[in-house]
């Protein structure tokens, strides 16, 4: 069982920085997808990102597409620069209630390159923040979240 979610977001930022794209996910998808709840940011159209969020779950040991207690879900958040000018130091934050244990965000890498190429760079690599996005290009992070008994309880 897999899940997305679409956002745009415009983002202003001082000095023509992105200080960081803060995504919040409102809880733990039990078989159903949980889209981005909110995306705190100043909305003066100075840049747009375009945020796609997938999950799927790669161990499934219950019921087969649900997640049960012990499931483990992965989360892969790809993030596009669809403005004209480049945004600096991105980075994607998860926030749920779950009570499992969840990866920290990181595993970034540019997954698609437009012209001109190589305006895109990371130079701290797996530390979950993206230096420079250019235009067009997009850079996909990662997690993993463990269900917990606590999670299905809650719904």
């Amino acid at each position: 069982m897999a899940g997305a979610g679409i956002e745009n977001v415009r983002r202003a930022a001082r000095g023509g920085a992105l200080a960081a794209l803060v995504v919040a996910l409102g809880g733990v998808a039990a078989g159903e997808e949980r889209s981005p709840a909110a995306v705190p940011a100043a909305l003066d159209g100075a840049y747009e990102l375009l945020l796609e969020t997938h999950w799927s779950l790669i161990v499934d040991g219950g019921t087969v597409g649900v997640a049960d207690r012990g499931d483990v879900i992965a989360y892969v958040f790809a993030v596009t620069n669809t403005a004209t000018a480049p945004v600096f130091a991105v980075t994607v934050d998860s926030r749920h209630a779950g009570s499992g244990l969840e990866t920290a965000i990181g595993s970034e890498a540019l997954i698609n390159d437009v012209p001109p190429y190589n305006d895109s760079t990371d130079d701290t690599p797996g530390d979950g923040v993206w230096r420079v996005l250019g235009p067009g290009d997009t850079v996909i992070f990662a997690a993993t979240y463990a269900v917990t008994q606590a999670d299905l309880d809650r719904q």
